[in-house]
């Protein structure tokens, strides 16, 4: 499938599943969306593979709803291969997910899923949490010497 400035429109549809390929290789000579669409059905899309990346061209992934960081969401963009097929011609900032740029490779038998990045809000809550653990930790241990 080459994407060439247009959109792929789910709309609610699957090709392929986890493991089991939908669609051919996915080729990308302009900026392009994958639009998993809103609403209550769940889309999968299993690509066999990358062909060409042009470039200075955006893969732009609109209403996704999948499982920021790990994968394995109620929405999957799929490829057949390794992480490092995608990595190797898509950077960080080719790929956005409703408009945030970035993405996580995240490897399963024989193919792997592309996924959003946890928002920043959540790194920070995160920073926050471990930050208040320490400070806690730090008066138990001096109440135990004093």
């Amino acid at each position: 499938m080459t994407l060439a400035g247009g959109t792929f429109a789910l709309g609610g549809k699957s090709e392929g599943a986890a493991g089991t390929t939908g669609i051919g290789l996915l080729t990308l000579t302009a900026t392009s969306t994958i639009d998993f669409s809103v609403g209550t059905t769940s889309s999968i899309v299993q690509f066999a593979g990358l062909g060409a990346h042009t470039a200075g061209t955006l893969l732009q992934i609109t209403n996704w709803d999948g499982t920021p960081g790990t994968g394995g969401g109620a929405e999957r963009l799929l490829f057949t291969g390794t992480t490092t097929d995608f990595t190797s011609l898509f950077g960080q900032n080719d790929v956005t997910f409703n408009g945030l740029a970035g993405y996580d490779a995240v490897q399963f038998g024989g193919y792997y899923e592309i996924a959003a990045v946890p928002e920043p809000t959540t790194w920070i809550a995160a920073a926050l949490a471990l930050g208040a653990l320490a400070f806690t930790q730090r008066r138990r241990l001096a109440k135990r010497r004093g």
